[in-house]
């Protein structure tokens, strides 16, 4: 097994070393040489032993060859691939002034569009802001008025509770007129009352009315907000 393998592997040496010392004659006899002895430890018949020489030595040539042509395609590959950078290149240099002007062109533009965004950006946030501290004023007016109603409306349920008290007063003091048969018809003092009780009553109502109207503004503006 060892000597196939060496048997195998020395047309290949031996090319290789042929190209590295230059000494292709003398390499050649001792390949010849030593393939006929390898052969012959081989037991090969001597008829046999040509044919089997000339199969590796052709071999040998078309693995040369073959690594020859392989060297021949890589570089004609490499060759024609600059070849064509080089005209892409060429083509691309041609182009660079249109397409350095469209790049500014563009930049340009999208520079001016971006300017333009954060402009508009800026003036809906300015607004949006402005809406906001609006809302929040006019929540703070809402609130603000509404504790001035419920104040002033505890204020007239007060005065409301005062006014029947002294009506009720009032109409104790004519009753015990009447019973005592001091006074007959209405005392002057319950007609004074009864005006003033009227009046408190409309002013109060009033009031309420432009309380109703002022809340229902006030809610209208936040709902715009």
């Amino acid at each position: 097994m060892t000597a196939r393998s060496v048997l195998l592997l020395f047309p290949f040496i031996m090319y290789f070393a042929h190209r590295t010392d230059g000494c292709q004659q003398k390499l050649y006899a001792t390949e010849m040489q030593w393939l006929d002895e390898e052969l012959a430890d081989l037991k090969f018949a001597q008829h046999n032993i040509e044919g089997y020489k000339d199969a590796i030595l052709d071999h040998r040539k078309y693995r040369s060859l073959n690594y020859e042509i392989n060297q021949l395609v890589e570089k004609m590959t490499k060759e024609l691939v600059e070849n064509v950078y080089a005209k892409i290149e060429a083509n691309q240099m041609k182009d660079f002034d249109w397409i350095s002007q469209k790049y500014k062109r563009d930049m340009y533009i999208a520079e001016k569009k971006k300017k333009e965004m954060e402009e508009l950006e800026a003036k809906l946030n300015l607004e949006l802001r402005q809406k906001e501290a609006r809302r929040q004023e006019v929540e703070g007016r809402v609130f603000a008025e509404r504790e001035k109603a419920r104040q002033r409306e505890l204020q007239r349920q007060k005065e409301e509770e005062e006014d029947e008290k002294r009506s009720r007063d009032v109409l104790a003091l004519q009753n015990g007129q009447f019973f005592a048969g001091a006074y007959w018809g209405e005392h002057p003092a319950v007609t004074k009352w009864n005006a003033r009780k009227a009046l408190n009553k409309s002013r109060r109502e009033h009031e309420r009315e432009l309380e109703r109207q002022l809340e229902l503004e006030l809610v209208l503006l936040l709902a715009q907000l």
